[in-house]
């Protein structure tokens, strides 16, 4: 009932281009579009620790979707029109620190999930309104760009890798989803990538005004 079967390009064609081993597509709420950003060595050595974790058998229950989504046939036109395959490239401007921090959160920590507002079809919407917010679960997860009120203006590299590390610093602290996050993602990370993930998101201006009111 898990991937034990699975070849190294089964997995790396489920992580790249959201394709099952049957040719079946998966739904986006496995997030390969962030997943292809990854680049083929850090994909495999995802697959590498799987690999060494003990098997149990889990019948997981089918997505409960309603007509048409539930037509997984579907996902050929929303890849066609919403996903774009490949590695995420490093600007060559930027130093080795910021595009360490974007490939991370933009790449496997698949932050845009959560904190980048969706269209009607489920897709993140235009570029200029990535990690401007979004809703999750009924959970708001909040702006991570250099807004002043509602993003992160105010907030230093070291209040990011506080929080990150520990889920609370002086200006906020996790709750709901995002303190999952924490206790199961962010505070297993090295300080290297965590500076690197506050470095990028301390550069990212306000594209879009703070809401009134």
């Amino acid at each position: 009932t898990g991937i034990g079967n699975w070849s190294n390009e089964d997995f790396y064609r489920a992580l790249r281009f959201g394709v099952a081993p049957d040719g079946s597509r998966y739904y986006p709420a496995f997030p390969y579009p962030y997943f292809t950003k990854m680049t083929r060595d850090d994909i495999l050595a995802v697959r590498a620790y799987l690999a060494t974790l003990a098997p149990v058998s889990n019948q997981a229950p089918p997505p409960a979707l309603r007509f048409p989504f539930n037509y997984r046939v579907l996902m050929r036109a929303w890849n066609y029109l919403f996903f774009q395959p490949g590695i995420l490239e490093p600007h060559q401007d930027k130093d080795a620190e910021w595009n360490r921090g974007r490939y991370l959160v933009r790449g496997p920590g698949h932050c845009g999930l959560c904190h980048t507002p969706k269209n009607w079809f489920g897709a993140d919407r235009r570029s200029g309104r990535r990690l401007t917010g979004g809703m999750v679960d009924g959970w708001f997860a909040p702006r991570l760009d250099g807004a002043e009120r509602s993003g992160l203006k105010s907030w230093s590299v070291d209040d990011i890798v506080e929080y990150l590390q520990s889920g609370r610093n002086g200006k906020s602290h996790a709750d709901g989803l995002m303190a999952e996050v924490v206790v199961n993602s962010t505070s297993k990370m090295s300080d290297a990538d965590l500076k690197a993930i506050a470095v990028y998101l301390k550069s990212l201006p306000a594209r879009v005004p703070d809401p009134q009111g």
